[in-house]
């Protein structure tokens, strides 16, 4: 389990020359947990309802409330109950999702489908050891492309139906280019992410489900054993996740940071991996974050590449400066385009990066036949609808300089 920590003894203003409540929500997630420096009283130094805002939008709320038991005294009263709050409601609600996982997890192993815990309460587990340390808004269930159907008629079976009312010709291109599907069960209210891949295939990134179902790992949940990612294949999956949402979550990071030091990794297995995957500069931004911010101890030879790349180095500036300024975000398509960017932007060559536009270029989704219904007949019209589309965007805003605006509701936002 992570240790709790007190109140750090001083605090500058963060190493990206962010607030001083950033700097504190940094350091309560690199602190190993060791040796504890003293409690110290701030006298005003810290805006309590900055830094709580702050623990919220980046779903670390439950994390600091821990680590900062030993200093509770010190906190404003108003701060201190938020917090609790937070981290009893991560508490209910991840043992609420932990049951659901176990129940639904042995109905697919009774039909006999591998499924793989992904994220979600098997994640907290993994990485702190405890349910009530890092939030889950959903589950999320890696299987096979092979059992996909089987899988998703066993949870039929449970009570999940498809959130999404789609044509059938439309709910077949999001499969194949989604490699995922959202259900929901009216009976026990749980939301449910079916995967048969990591990431949808327009990023180019391909992981093979088979072999990351070969090589998981026991993972004890609420006293029953499930399966999840061995921790070499943990480590890429989170990078490639983080880098796909613009790395805009601090519990990302602190992810990242926490496997580090909980698994003693292979990490020639890790490079070899990520160099098949073609995601080597994915993994070194991951691991330059997790080591500029988090404190995280990196192999001398990887922290040397992620110094010596430009593009690795500029991406973390890119990402960091945008963790102080949570009540700013993008229209959502423009916002998906910028992380889009974002992660274009870290392909290894110019292979990659032609391979990526282009499917992103032309693969339509919910947005784009929402924007514009065709009929069947002329369904294949789409591709160069999405082309106008963004098109429009960039023409609008600019690669670079898309417009943002206010956010109405911190807590609307659920990535996990």
């Amino acid at each position: 389990m992570t240790a709790a920590a007190s109140l750090p003894s001083s605090i500058s203003s963060s190493p990206i020359g962010g607030s001083r409540e950033l700097a504190l929500l940094l350091q309560l997630c690199a602190f190993p947990g060791e040796a504890q420096p003293g409690p110290h009283q701030f006298n005003g130094e810290i805006d309590w309802e900055q830094f709580c805002l702050l623990a919220s939008y980046h779903r670390l709320a439950p994390l600091v409330c821990y680590r900062l038991q030993q200093s509770s005294d010190l906190l404003p009263a108003q701060a201190l109950t938020r917090l609790r709050k937070s981290a009893r409601s991560t508490a209910q609600q991840n043992l609420r999702l932990a049951s659901e996982l176990i129940r639904v997890l042995q109905r697919l192993q009774a039909d006999g489908i591998r499924a793989i815990a992904y994220k979600g309460p098997a994640l907290s587990q993994l990485l702190y050891g405890d349910l009530s340390l890092r939030p889950s808004g959903d589950l999320d269930i890696l299987v096979s492309p092979a059992q996909f159907e089987t899988a998703r008629a066993a949870l039929a079976a449970l009570g999940y139906e498809t959130v999404m009312n789609l044509p059938p010709a439309q709910t077949q291109a999001w499969l194949r280019d989604e490699r995922m599907l959202d259900l929901s069960s009216s009976q026990t209210l749980a939301c449910l992410d079916l995967h048969c891949g990591i990431v949808p295939r327009r990023y180019c990134i391909d992981f093979q489900m088979d072999s990351l179902l070969e090589r998981s790992v026991p993972l004890s949940l609420a006293s029953q054993d499930v399966r999840s990612l061995a921790p070499e294949d943990l480590l890429l999956v989170l990078s490639v996740h983080g880098s796909k949402h613009g790395w805009e979550r601090l519990l990302w990071l602190a992810d990242i940071a926490r496997l580090l030091r909980a698994y003693a990794l292979d990490w020639d297995l890790v490079v070899v991996r990520a160099r098949a995957l073609r995601i080597e500069r994915i993994l070194l931004l991951a691991l330059y974050l997790a080591h500029q911010f988090a404190a995280a101890e990196i192999p001398a030879t990887l922290l040397a590449a992620c110094e010596g790349d430009a593009a690795v180095r500029h991406s973390a500036g890119r990402v960091a400066s945008s963790w102080d300024a949570p009540g700013v975000e993008l229209p959502g398509s423009q916002r998906q385009l910028s992380r889009w960017l974002l992660l274009l932007s870290l392909r290894e060559d110019f292979r990659d990066r032609f391979r990526s536009l282009w499917r992103y270029a032309v693969t339509p989704g919910l947005e784009d036949w929402n924007s514009l219904p065709l009929p069947r007949q002329v369904g294949a019209l789409y591709p160069v609808w999405r082309l106008l589309r963004i098109g429009g965007q960039l023409a609008r805003g600019g690669a670079g300089r898309l417009r943002p605006r206010r956010k109405l509701e911190l807590a609307r936002q659920t990535v996990s």
